[in-house]
C-alpha cells in the first residue's frame, strides 16, 4: 500500500491541527470524514487513488467524507496504514461520530458521554481479577 512519504506519520495533537479545517470559529475535533477529506486536500491527492489505495470504490470514499456511512475495522487499518496515522485516533473518531449519528448532539448524549468515563474509570480501577472477559 502506498500512503505518504517516510516520516510523514503524526501525533494526536499533530493530527487534530492537520485535519481540522482552517477555520478560527471551529473548536472540536473534526469528524473521521472530514479528517481523511482534509489530509487527502492538504496531500494534494485525488479521492480515486486514497480509494484505489486502501482498498475500496471511490463512491464509499466519498461517503466516508460525508459522514454518510462508517469504515469497517478493517478498513480502518488500511486509513491509519495509508495516512501513516495511529489506529486508536482513527477508531475513537468513528466510535465518537456513530454515538453522534446514532443519538445527536444533545445534552443527554454528552451526559452518557460523561457517564462512559466514569465506568471506564471506574473499570480501570480494578484489580485484574475482578475484570470481566
Amino acid at each position: 500500500m502506498e500512503g505518504l512519504p517516510s516520516g510523514a506519520g503524526f501525533t494526536p495533537a499533530e493530527l487534530h491541527d492537520l485535519a481540522r479545517p482552517h477555520n478560527k470559529y471551529r473548536h472540536t475535533m473534526p469528524s473521521f470524514g472530514e479528517t481523511i477529506r482534509n489530509l487527502r486536500l492538504q496531500m494534494n491527492v485525488p479521492l480515486r487513488v486514497v480509494a484505489a489505495a486502501v482498498e475500496i470504490d471511490s463512491t464509499l470514499l466519498s461517503r466516508f467524507e460525508l459522514g454518510d456511512r462508517f469504515p469497517t475495522p478493517d478498513q480502518l487499518v488500511r486509513f491509519a496504514e495509508y495516512f501513516q496515522l495511529p489506529l486508536q485516533e482513527f477508531s475513537a473518531q468513528v466510535i465518537a461520530d456513530r454515538i453522534i449519528a446514532t443519538y445527536g448532539a444533545a445534552e443527554i448524549t454528552a451526559r452518557a458521554v460523561d457517564l462512559v468515563k466514569e465506568r471506564l474509570a471506574e473499570y480501570e480501577a480494578q484489580p485484574a481479577q475482578h475484570k470481566p472477559t
